[in-house]
């Protein structure tokens, strides 16, 4: 498979296909059956993004002690995030990228590093490096994602 900016270069993932991408269509034109590079740059961060922002039920010690499975899929509850010291950070830091790296298969040296924390928002946006593995394709990556760490109350 030649990697070229316009050319497929993954099939598309079960999930990906799975999506209506026009609702309103009563058919499909073409199913998605392999992604272009940027299709899946945009698939890696979609999933990435979901996966932080999905809570496992297990606190963050528990989390760091064991080897991660599906049962523990997503990151700790962040509701304690506030005025990080160096050491909290760290962790938090290092638990993101051992997250990344169980649960999405097409990264890998998964790096994580904070670029900005909105506490009135109650979120994390964080900066994802790392090698993207496709069969023939490697390529380095980085990119962005927003992480909550509360849930933001609607005045319900």
């Amino acid at each position: 498979m030649e990697r070229t900016r316009t050319g497929y270069v993954a099939p598309a993932p079960l999930f990906d296909r799975l999506v209506d991408l026009d609702p309103e269509s009563t058919h499909e034109v073409r199913p998605l059956r392999a992604l272009t590079l940027p299709d899946l740059m945009a698939s890696i961060q979609r999933e990435v993004e979901r996966l932080l922002n999905t809570r496992s039920s297990l606190p963050f010690s528990v989390l760091e002690e064991r080897d991660l499975t599906v049962l523990e899929y997503g990151a700790s509850d962040m509701s304690w995030i506030g005025p990080m010291g160096d050491t909290e950070k760290r962790q938090m830091l290092q638990h993101l990228a051992r997250v990344v790296e169980a649960f999405e298969p097409r990264l890998r040296s998964v790096r994580v590093t904070l670029k900005e924390y909105q506490a009135n928002q109650g979120v994390l946006i964080v900066e994802l490096t790392g090698s993207l593995r496709m069969e023939h394709l490697t390529e380095s990556v980085s990119f962005a994602v927003a992480v909550r760490t509360k849930e933001l109350s609607d005045g319900i």
